[in-house]
């Protein structure tokens, strides 16, 4: 199945306890440094919906892949 798009803030809420989330900016810059698999369209900031918080976005790309098997 392929991965959905999700606002930045509701994966934030997801992936971190209240208190440590990071900042938007934070999150932008790991879409647009690949940290993150997302996309950033007309200026917000959207994640995949199967992105973890601390795995490298190619890492899930692969484990994905190889489940598809």
């Amino acid at each position: 199945m392929q991965p959905k798009l999700m606002r930045a803030s509701l994966w934030v809420q997801r992936e971190f306890s209240k208190g440590s989330a990071p900042s938007h900016v934070t999150i932008r810059k790991w879409i647009q440094n690949g940290v993150i698999a997302g996309r950033m369209i007309n200026g917000c900031a959207y994640v995949f919906d199967d992105q973890c918080a601390g795995i490298d976005s190619q890492v899930t790309k692969i484990v994905d892949d190889l489940m598809r098997l």
